[in-house]
Formats: C-alpha cells, sequence, structure tokens
C-alpha cells in the first residue's frame, strides 16, 4: 500500500517509521560495535547485547514497514519503536546503575513527539515511560536531589515532546492537503489531456480529409505539417513537403527574406488573420497563382504557429488578365474581393457588376440549400430572395448546375426548357445561366436576364461574367469557411449544443427583441444530479455519454427560438422565449424527465425583469438551481423574487398550466 491510500493523519506517520526504524537499526548496532571494542566498563557484553537486541527489533520493524497495509499496524510499529530506546535506557540506568543516563531518556521523549500521530498515545508513552523511570530510580536508591534534577528536566522534556508533536502533526495537515491539492490538479490534467486527444484526432481528421490545401508552419516559414490537398496544388508529394520552408515555393520576384517572413508572422500574432493572393511555382515548374488565408494559433507545447489554407486560382487570374480591357471588369472584382475580405456580404456587390457589365435587368444568384434545392440568396428584386428552385424538376437551371456548361437562350418564353414559374416571378425574353465552381464544388448558380430579345452574348461579356461569377465562388467559399469556423466556436464540441460563447451572442439578441415587444422571457440552469458520483463509478467515457444523451433528448424538447447551451461541466443553460412562469414549467417538465440511463436532474428558472441584465437573471436561476438540490434535487425551482409565482409549487411530476411552449411534444 502507498501512502496515498493510507488515512491522511498516517502519512507523515509512515515516513517516520520507515525512516526512523531505518536509522535506528543502524545505530544500535554502531553503539554496540563501539561498546565491545572500547570496552570502557565492566558491563560492556550486557550493553553490547542490548544495543543488539534494539538494533535487531528496530530492523524487523523496518521490514515490516516496507509492506505494511494497516493503519493500525502503522500505529503500532511506531509505538514499538517508541519503547525500544525506552527500554535500552532503563536498562542501562539499571545494569550501570548510573542515573546520568537519564538524559537519553530526555531524548526518547522527544522522539515520542516526532514518531507518535495521536494524543492518547503520546500521553501514554511520556507518562508510562516517566513512572516507570521514577520506580526504578526509587528502587535503585539514587539520591533524592539527583532524582529531583532529573525530573525537572524529564517534566520540561515531556512539554517539549508534546509541542514537537503539535508541529508534526500541523506539518503533517498541512501535507495532506497539498497533496489533495497535486492529486485534483493531476486529475483535471488528465482529463484536459484527453480532451486534447480527442480534439486533436478530430481535427487531424478534418486536416486530412479537406479538399483544401491545408498547411501548418513555425514562425521561420518552415512547414511542419500539411494535408494531400497541399501537396496536390504545390505538385509535390505531402512527405516531401514536411520540413521544408513555404517561401521557397513562392515566385522568385515575389519572395520574401527570412526576416521579413518572421516579422509578418510576429505581426500576424498581434493583429489577426491574412489573405493574400502569392504567385509560387510548382514541382513541375509551371507557375500557378494561390490564394492564401493565414491565421496565428498555438501548438501543444505554447508554440507560436501559423494555419494557413491555399486554394489554387490560377483559372481565375488569366480569366482577370484576359478582361484587363475592361474596367468595369476589373472593378467587380476587386469589389467583389474588397467586400470578402472585410467580412461583407459579396452577393449585392456582384449583382450590381453583373447588371452592369452584362447590360441586363435581371441577375439573381442562387446557392444550394440542400441536394436538390437551390435558393435565391441575392437579386436585383429583393422580394425574391428566398425563393427555391427544385433541381429536380426538368429546366434549364438543373441542367447547368448538373453539367456545369453556362446555358444563353435568346427566346426563353418559348423555350419549354425554362421554367414556365420562373417567368412568371420575372418579365424576361433573353435569359443566361453560369454555374459558379467546379463540378465537384459547385457552390452557385448566376442567372441574367434581358426584357428585350438579345440575339446573343459577346465574348467579352461572357468573359466579363465568368470572371465575376469565378471571384463570386472564391469569395462565397471563403465566407462559407468563415462561417463554419465561426460556428464551430459556438458549439460545444461533446454536446453539440451551444457553449458560452454561444449562448451569449444568441440570448442578447433574444434580450432585445423581448425589450423591443414587451414579451415575457425565461432563462433556467438545469444541473444533473450526482453527476460526479456517476463519473467516479462509471468513467468519464459514460458520463460523456450520459451528457451528449441528455443535451440530445432535452434539446428535442424545446421549440427552434428557444436556446439550450451547455453552461459548463453538467451544468446546462435554457432560454425561453416568449414565455412566462406558468409557460415554462411544463417544457422544463420535459427537459427534467429527459435525462437518460435512470438519472435525475434539478432545475432552477427565473423570468428576466424591466431593465435586468442576462447575468442578473442567470443568478437568481442559480440560486432557484441550488435551493431545489438542497431541498432533494430531482425537481424544479423558481425565483422566489418573480412576482406571482407562488402560485407554482415546485413537486417533481408535476406539469402546471398548459400554454405556447407546452403544446409541443
Amino acid at each position: 500500500m502507498t501512502m496515498v491510500e493510507l488515512p491522511s493523519r498516517m502519512w507523515g506517520g509512515l515516513v517516520a517509521l520507515r525512516i526512523a526504524s531505518s536509522v535506528s537499526c543502524l545505530l544500535y548496532l554502531v553503539l554496540a560495535v563501539v561498546d565491545l571494542v572500547s570496552h570502557t566498563h565492566p558491563h560492556v557484553a550486557v550493553t553490547a547485547a542490548f544495543s543488539v537486541a534494539s538494533g535487531l527489533v528496530c530492523g524487523v520493524v523496518s521490514r515490516i514497514a516496507d509492506r505494511v497495509e494497516d493503519p493500525r499496524t502503522v500505529e503500532l510499529l511506531l509505538v514499538v519503536l517508541c519503547l525500544v530506546p525506552l527500554a535500552d535506557v532503563l536498562a542501562g540506568i539499571a545494569v550501570l546503575h548510573d542515573i546520568t543516563i537519564t538524559s537519553l531518556l530526555n531524548v526518547t521523549f522527544l522522539v515520542f513527539g516526532v514518531l507518535t500521530v495521536r494524543w492518547q498515545v503520546l500521553g501514554a508513552l511520556l507518562l508510562g515511560g516517566g513512572m516507570l523511570w521514577l520506580l526504578e530510580v526509587h528502587l535503585l536508591g539514587f539520591p533524592a536531589d539527583d532524582v529531583r534534577g532529573h525530573v525537572q528536566q524529564l517534566l520540561l522534556r515531556m512539554v517539549l515532546s508534546c509541542v514537537v508533536f503539535k508541529i508534526r502533526d500541523r506539518l503533517d495537515q498541512e501535507l495532506t492537503r497539498t497533496g489533495e491539492a497535486l492529486d485534483e490538479q493531476a486529475l483535471a490534467l488528465s482529463r484536459t489531456r484527453e480532451l486534447h486527444g480527442r480534439e486533436l484526432s478530430r481535427f487531424r481528421s478534418m486536416f486530412h480529409s479537406s479538399p483544401v490545401g491545408i498547411f501548418v508552419s513555425d514562425m521561420d516559414g518552415v512547414i511542419l505539417d500539411a494535408n494531400e490537398a497541399t501537396g496536390r496544388i504545390l505538385g509535390v508529394p505531402r512527405e516531401q513537403l514536411i520540413g521544408t520552408l513555404a517561401e521557397g515555393y513562392v515566385h522568385p520576384d515575389e519572395r520574401l527574406s527570412a526576416e521579413m517572413v518572421r516579422k509578418r508572422r510576429a505581426h500576424m500574432h498581434l493583429s489577426g488573420p491574412i489573405s493574400a493572393e502569392r504567385r509560387v511555382v510548382r514541382g513541375d515548374g509551371t507557375e500557378i497563382t494561390l490564394n492564401l488565408w493565414a491565421t496565428a494559433i498555438t501548438g501543444p507545447e505554447g508554440e507560436a504557429w501559423v494555419l494557413s489554407h491555399v486554394d489554387d486560382v490560377t483559372s481565375r487570374k488569366v480569366m482577370e488578365r484576359d478582361l484587363i480591357r475592361s474596367r468595369d471588369g476589373l472593378r467587380a472584382v476587386a469589389d467583389i474581393s474588397s467586400a470578402s475580405q472585410r467580412g461583407l456580404d459579396p452577393r449585392p456587390v456582384a449583382v450590381a457588376h453583373l447588371e452592369r457589365l452584362a447590360g441586363a435587368v435581371h441577375v439573381s444568384i442562387a446557392e444550394p440549400l440542400d441536394d436538390q434545392t437551390l435558393v435565391i440568396t441575392g437579386c436585383t428584386k429583393p422580394e425574391l430572395r428566398g425563393v427555391q428552385v427544385d433541381l429536380t424538376e426538368q429546366s434549364v437551371s438543373g441542367d447547368v448546375w448538373r453539367s456545369g456548361k453556362p446555358m444563353f437562350i435568346a427566346d426563353a418564353p418559348h423555350d419549354p426548357r425554362v421554367n414556365p414559374a420562373l417567368l412568371g416571378l420575372v418579365d424576361l425574353t433573353s435569359m443566361m445561366w453560369q454555374p459558379v465552381g467546379e463540378a465537384d464544388s459547385r457552390v452557385a448558380l448566376v442567372t441574367i436576364g434581358w426584357p428585350q430579345n438579345v440575339a446573343t452574348v459577346g465574348a467579352i461579356e461572357r468573359d466579363a461574367v465568368r470572371t465575376v461569377a469565378a471571384e463570386l465562388g472564391s469569395a462565397l467559399v471563403a465566407e462559407r469557411l468563415r462561417r463554419q469556423l465561426e460556428e464551430r466556436s459556438r458549439v460545444d464540441p461533446l454536446t453539440g449544443l451551444m457553449n458560452r460563447r454561444g449562448w451569449d451572442h444568441s440570448v442578447a439578441d433574444m434580450l432585445a427583441q423581448s425589450r423591443r415587444t414587451g414579451s415575457p422571457f425565461v432563462l433556467a440552469v438545469a444541473d444533473l444530479d450526482h453527476f460526479k458520483q456517476f463519473n467516479d463509478e462509471f468513467g468519464h467515457l459514460e458520463g460523456d455519454i450520459l451528457l451528449s444523451g441528455f443535451a440530445a433528448a432535452a434539446n428535442a424538447t424545446v421549440r427552434d427560438v428557444d436556446v439550450m447551451a451547455r453552461w459548463g461541466g453538467e451544468e446546462f443553460a435554457i432560454a425561453l422565449r416568449d414565455c412566462d412562469l406558468s409557460d415554462a414549467r411544463p417544457v422544463l417538465e420535459r427537459i427534467r424527465a429527459a435525462v437518460p440511463a435512470g438519472r435525475t436532474c434539478s432545475i432552477g428558472f427565473a423570468t428576466i425583469r424591466p431593465g435586468e441584465s442576462v447575468e442578473e437573471c442567470m443568478r437568481r436561476a442559480d440560486e432557484a438551481l441550488y435551493r431545489a438540490k438542497s431541498m432533494g434535487r430531482d425537481r424544479i425551482e423558481y425565483s422566489h423574487d418573480d412576482a406571482g409565482a407562488s402560485a407554482q409549487t415546485a413537486r417533481p411530476g408535476r406539469t402546471g398550466r398548459t400554454g405556447r411552449l407546452s403544446d409541443r411534444t
């Protein structure tokens, strides 16, 4: 058994036992040898024998202490170890008939204070040792004056022994608290490492399967890791990229010095992500243009790294060079790129430029809602935004989307391939469809229309439309990537619910809507009962399964307009829109009943009051939660600060009156 497995008050005693028994064994054997060699008195053989016996007893105690498994055994061995010097001193006084040996008894009493672990044992040893000494000196007839002087010294040593015991006991307590704190920190570190391992595995899976080129480099620009897509873009096997300088693939005319690379990367860690276009030379010697997006990240050991995304935009750049004569075309590309880099919606910019470049009156951008549906996200007519296009129906939009080939129809109203429903929304004669993106990564469909009959679209106009569509595609891909990154930053990876960041953003919007309309607004905190005990009994993996199962079941009981988030640990936060206390109770009862595996939860809730902040309302809900915990758990409690709430008594199983929210199943 290790010291950690013993009761905390035995830790110091076990340490003292192991050290003192080993040292005492060696000391007594040395004393026996010294007595035999020096021969300072006629009873040397007897005293040497006592020393040997004492050393053997200490040696046996030392061997037992190494394998001790019982706290009582530890305490018994400590008492035995204390009795050995007491017996040795009393025997020496008797054999040598020398009361001055009592000075060794003073040291023995101090040893009692170091080795004993309880006041009762210390008192018994001091009292018993003192009584035995008095009896012995009385029987041996030592002078009263000598006895009186030694009694005073022994009493002083007894007091000092108690002081030593108190100091050592205090040190044991501090050691115990320190050990428990270290154990908790070690457990927390283990959990953090386990979570980090899962996140790292998930990241590596996305990293290597991504169709976008992604690589990680250090502050010198040395590539530490890269996915297969980066190797395909640069024309170099992924394994050969590792350990090379990223700047080494840049065109010599644009290549930066090592010092400039470090300065830019250091600036990135201070100012945030950057995006740029770089000319690079592939492994086969061909020159391509990449769109680079880079952001500063921190490595597992705190290293300063850079995460970069690269996309081959050579085709788009070729189109841009072909349209150098068209000022409007270049301005369109620049404006869309600028809007994208500033985080603005590039769709209105693209619609305006396409309308001007093509001389058209109608431009719409449709993006995939799912595999079978497109939805209009940008249009010259705002009322058409949100209109859906069914790709399963026979139509020009579906054909162009699937084939990836642009199409122009001069007389759309009389062409059977054009969907009549589309013509009913727009009064057009000639129409053009331009897909955005490649076949395996189509991102949008641009539709352009003219009210008059247009015989054909010129090459410059076609190239202009194609170029703007390509730039729009890059902007939409970048927007989608940013949105995905932002969404991931607001989602708890274990439960799939919002995290604290997502909660703060959503509830702020809900609070603003509540203040505008004056509608009621309820906040609640749910906490799984005895979750730590569940974790300790079944393990953290089962704990994670319980958390994710509860999150899924509970989230299914609320409406889409409501918000549920993981507040931290086993706590969950719920925001119920357009809801008062009586409306909230049935919903919260369903959430309370949604805990899987026969487990339970407690819930506290409160209605947000006029002028009250979310934090203040959550504090009241949290107080109600703690009241639910203190009243037996597996129940729902409201905030007593809410006026009129007293009619709703929180008892497990109560459903309350029906309301808007309770109708949802």
